[in-house]
């Protein structure tokens, strides 16, 4: 466990911040069963927002999620059906396709400049875990997120650097696409069913609309809490629950 929160530290000095999209941290939850039930809250620090998910298993073998997180003039919802898989109530892998939808207000440097607009997404991700409940009850993993990005952003700054600008003039509008990648590092620990949450995310995009204006992605970190209960599956003796 030493390792793990050492290995945090050194990750959170590696990243930057203020951006339109950026990770928000709500996609692991490791649904083990049917009925597994999971809600997490928190608050994502590099870019400031509120996050709350709800995750539960349909079945022994499907998962739903839902989330949502809201800032200072930025928000995002989505939503995903996924599979999942429970190897000896040790380790979860997870798979869930979903889409999501989302509004960003930014400044990073003079390219893009102020970018606000909406954002969807489209996004498969893949989530593997370890729920072994021994030492503070850890659980540890990863979510790989690829997907594909589609905004409409508004140069918010065109009333000051265009001297040709009318106030009856709309401000011009960039359709910004491309491919996402968003890995996602988590640990949890703490009771059988509350615990506390650390996550870090950072996400890297391959524009592919060529314009002047680039869609800014970049890195989160997040503290929150995360509580589980239910499961009516009786496949694990007690005593390794």
């Amino acid at each position: 466990m030493k390792r793990c929160i050492i290995c945090l530290l050194i990750a959170i000095t590696a990243l930057t911040t203020s951006c339109a999209y950026y990770p928000h941290l709500t996609g692991t939850p490791l649904i083990k069963e049917k009925g597994d039930t999971r809600i997490e809250g928190g608050l994502t620090l590099y870019s400031p927002s509120a996050q709350a998910s709800f995750s539960r298993g349909l079945t022994e073998k499907l998962a739903f999620q839902v989330a949502a997180s809201i800032g200072y003039d930025d928000y995002y919802t989505q939503g995903a059906l996924g599979y999942f898989k429970n190897i000896n109530n040790k380790t979860v892998m997870e798979l869930y396709g979903g889409v999501g939808f989302g509004h960003g207000d930014a400044y990073k440097d003079a390219n893009p400049g102020h970018l606000r607009g909406n954002y969807q997404i489209y996004f498969a991700q893949f989530n593997i875990g370890n729920i072994e409940k021994k030492l503070a009850n850890l659980e540890y993993g990863i979510g790989l997120k690829p997907g594909y990005l589609h905004s409409k952003m508004t140069d918010a700054n065109y009333f000051f650097i265009s001297e040709n600008y009318s106030k009856t003039d709309s401000y011009p509008v960039y359709s910004l696409n491309g491919f996402i990648f968003e890995p996602t590092v988590f640990l949890r620990f703490g009771g059988k069913n509350l615990k506390f949450n650390i996550a870090l995310g950072k996400c890297w995009m391959v524009q592919l609309t060529h314009t002047d204006k680039t869609f800014p992605v970049g890195s989160n970190f997040g503290i929150g809490v995360s509580y589980s209960f239910g499961g009516t599956s009786k496949k694990y003796p007690k005593a390794m629950r």
